[in-house]
């Protein structure tokens, strides 16, 4: 591990120890090698600074990638990434600059300056690979930054600059990238112009290796005027619909611009480039005989009203396809999706069966004769569907087209085969992951393809992480890190939210503890409150809750330091308190929403945030929580949807707050004299099979008393005093069904010293006993732990004369000394 540097800020000091720490990376389960995923568990109290510096997302061999949270501060993020620089070597192989649709900030402060630091940081990192996503908010266009690409003219070999191009091509600056082998650029249309001649501004053509132009609005003419490219081996012409206008049939000029997207330029001129001779697939054969790797598939647009999957029509497609793999014989990947050549291939199964992959999304038949999970992509499989997405991995419109494919599939039964496997699922899941990390922060264009992702994932999770393959914890950290973020981005749409929402379910509730206690916790939780707030907008019962219920098996996953941090700095006391008033108010209550079980949920999220929380009991009290549950039991303990389970969960909750000696000693008294009249209600309200809200409301009451700051009991102390000590004495004692969590007996031990009240070491004595008799196995060895054989032995000598409590206790010591008995002769 390196050794700290000095002078670091608090944030910087993060930051470092997030980056550096050799100890906390893992690998990635099913694609191992490819990606690396931190364990935030092992970094002690800066965990609650991480959630500052969720824009760093991966540091790997093979990539280092940066995205944006809104509310993280960029001065914040480019300190983290000068650390990278400075303790994992200056140079990483790659470089990704991924979208962001929100302008940088500093708090709530405008910072103009943060968006070219934080590239300047990034840039910084030397990277031999340099991608700019679609869509990526240069400001004011690539003049800004030209100064960092001059430097790393000489040492980019791969640049993927997508529709950044035309900037890069205008830029007054006098730039070569005489190194470069890979290019991916989108070039515009110019019907007087061959866009393909300005590659020799900047790039030496004869050096290229692989060419990926992709949505460019180049014409099978132009293709062949081209520049001499001798070393071209790879070629990607995806959506380049106006090169193959003369090789189709049977669509027409206004089937064309409803059907696929068009620069202005290529629209314009449709009916002259459909009725030409030269052919797209003529001239790539003529211009190129030497590639190895062609890609000529044509999505359409995403959604067509009318068509599942629409194949662009190639005339006499067998006979096409057939003079294409004559006269590219060194081809050995090829993808022909969404066209009617990929209809075609069938009928050529022995030309390709040699072929290393083939996209055949759209085909109507199977292909014989070719075997391998990564060798066809295609709908008929989850390997097919697997070799598509990684495929589609950068062109959001053909992934939208296959994941709502997707989703048909996972649908159906599943299917026998090697294809189909558990092991093709976790697969399948990881890249449709991939997919929505590089596109969560793209422009709202894409809602569709997080509507198709949030289905699918749903699908993926219940189908194969159920069944508990190998890397599932890793899967399972992951799942949850980007469903925290793209739950969050895409919130304001309620079909994905909901489908979000119940993927966080199954995997909360798929018993992987050690994945939930290693993710980002902290992060999940500020993207359901956002979420909460706006589906109660939005009055979306449903919604409402699923997101209480993730939000509350969070809360009883965190330590005590997270608790404070969230309960305190995320405002999650407020936040559920300001929902429970909510629900109480008749003018803003939530249309369609069953009032008592979303009060149970938001009661029993406060109840596992105050637990030995003292700063989130003591936020409770001052957010008028007092008075919010005085408020609710008016109005739900005579209702006829009042739920046992709600009224225990608001006892619970009051039982955290009495265990805070500062906050206890008025609770029954003054202003607070409501609250000891419900308790009288609910010590009255227990059957032999069931005394949890009586048990409940006996130690708030017992913990009040021991904490009065007078010697002498009030009258209505005297009274709680007598009702406690009476229901204690005909409790049951063994059968209990109990669905109370003690972490610690400490609160509990406390009062068996107390003299002046009965009730509370009477209560206290019958809890220790109860508890331990439950679950002997658990408490027994805390109670050990914690010194409570000599507490109650102590008890037992000065309080003599009470026969029932000394009794409970002595049958706890009893307990306490056989265990210490089996484990000295084990």
């Amino acid at each position: 591990m390196a050794t700290q540097p000095p002078d670091l800020s608090l944030m910087e000091l993060c930051a470092w120890k997030l980056l550096s720490c050799d100890t906390n990376w893992e690998s990635g389960g099913p694609l191992a090698g490819q990606h690396s995923w931190l364990n935030r568990s092992q970094l002690g109290a800066e965990l609650l600074l991480l959630p500052l510096l969720d824009g760093m997302r991966r540091f790997t061999p093979a990539r280092f990638d940066y995205r944006q949270m809104p509310d993280q501060p960029v001065r914040v993020t480019a300190a983290a990434i000068r650390q990278v620089a400075l303790f994992r070597g200056a140079c990483v192989p790659r470089l990704d600059l991924l979208p962001s649709n929100t302008a940088p900030s500093l708090g709530d402060e405008p910072y103009p300056g943060a968006q070219q630091e934080l590239l300047t940081a990034l840039l910084n990192l030397t990277p031999a690979s340099l991608y700019l996503y679609e869509g990526l908010a240069l400001e004011p266009k690539l003049d800004t930054y030209i100064v960092h690409l001059r430097r790393l003219a000489s040492l980019l070999h791969t640049l993927d600059i997508g529709a950044h191009y035309p900037d890069l091509i205008k830029a007054d600056h006098r730039i070569s990238f005489n190194r470069v082998t890979c290019l991916r650029a989108r070039l515009p249309a110019h019907p007087d112009s061959n866009p393909l001649a300005d590659l020799d501004v900047r790039f030496i053509c004869a050096n290229l290796v692989s060419l990926d132009l992709a949505g460019s609005g180049i014409t099978a003419a132009q293709l062949l005027a081209a520049p001499q490219m001798p070393a071209l081996r790879c070629l990607g012409l995806r959506r380049c619909v106006a090169l193959f206008l003369a090789d189709s049939e049977d669509i027409t000029v206004a089937e064309l611009l409803e059907t696929y997207n068009f620069d202005t330029e290529v629209a314009a001129r449709l009916d002259e480039l459909s009725e030409s001779d030269t052919s797209g697939l003529d001239a790539l054969c003529e211009k190129f005989p030497l590639l190895e790797v062609l890609d000529i598939g044509l999505p359409h647009n995403d959604p067509l009203p009318d068509a599942e999957t629409l194949l662009f029509p190639f005339a006499d497609a067998a006979d096409r396809l057939r003079r294409l793999l004559q006269r590219l014989p060194r081809l050995r990947r090829l993808d022909l999706s969404f066209t009617s050549l990929a209809d075609a291939a069938p009928a050529l199964s022995a030309e390709l069966a040699a072929f290393d992959y083939l996209g055949l999304f759209g085909a109507a038949s199977r292909l014989d004769g070719f075997d391998g999970a990564d060798r066809v992509g295609s709908e008929r499989s989850l390997a097919g569907f697997s070799c598509l997405l990684r495929e589609f991995a950068r062109d959001p419109q053909a992934a939208t087209i296959v994941l709502r494919s997707l989703f048909q599939f996972l649908r159906l039964p599943a299917q026998p085969g090697p294809d189909n496997s558990a092991a093709c699922g976790l697969r399948l899941l990881h890249r449709l992951l991939d997919i929505m990390e590089d596109f969560v922060w793209a422009d709202e264009k894409l809602e569709a393809l997080f509507l198709q992702a949030s289905a699918s994932i749903y699908y993926l999770i219940r189908s194969y992480l159920q069944a508990r393959p190998a890397g599932l914890f890793d899967t399972v950290c992951r799942c949850l890190d980007v469903i925290a973020t793209s739950i969050y981005r895409w919130r304001a749409d309620p079909l994905t939210r909901r489908n979000f929402l119940l993927s966080l379910f199954l995997l909360l509730n798929n018993e992987i503890e050690a994945a939930i206690m290693s993710c980002s916790r902290v992060k999940l939780l500020r993207s359901l409150l956002f979420v909460l707030d706006q589906s109660c907008e939005e009055e979306e019962p449903e919604s409402i809750r699923y997101v209480l219920a993730v939000i509350n098996y969070l809360a009883i996953s965190f330590d005590e330091p997270e608790r404070q941090f969230v309960g305190c700095e995320c405002r999650l006391v407020t936040r559920a308190l300001q929902f429970i008033q909510n629900c109480l108010n008749p003018p803003r209550r939530i249309a369609g929403a069953p009032q008592a079980q979303c009060l149970s949920s938001a009661w029993s999220i406060l109840w596992n945030i105050t637990d030995e929380s003292e700063p989130n009991c003591a936020a409770f009290m001052q957010s008028g929580g007092l008075q919010c549950l005085v408020d609710c039991h008016r109005v739900h303990s005579t209702s006829p949807d009042a739920s046992q389970e709600l009224m225990r969960n608001v006892l619970g909750l009051l039982g955290n707050v009495s265990e805070v000696p500062s906050l206890a000693a008025d609770l029954l008294t003054g202003e607070s004299r409501e609250i000891a009249d419900i308790l009288l209600v609910y010590l009255s309200r227990w059957t032999a099979d069931n005394v949890e809200a009586a048990y409940n409301a006996a130690g708030i009451v017992a913990h009040c008393l021991h904490s009065r700051r007078e010697k002498e009991l009030t009258k209505v102390e005297r009274e709680l005093d007598a009702k406690v000590s009476e229901v204690i004495r005909n409790w049951p004692t063994s059968n209990l069904s109990r669905q109370i969590n003690y972490r610690s007996f400490q609160p509990i031990l406390r009062l068996l010293r107390c003299r002046r009240s009965r009730a509370s070491y009477a209560w206290g004595t019958w809890a220790l006993m109860s508890m331990c008799k439950h679950l002997p196995d658990k408490y027994v060895p805390l109670l050990a732990s914690e010194g409570g054989h000599a507490v109650l032995l102590e008890f037992v000598q000065e309080v003599g004369n009470d026969i029932e409590a000394v009794k409970w206790a002595r049958e706890t010591l009893e307990m306490l000394e056989k265990r210490q008995a089996r484990d000295a002769s084990a």
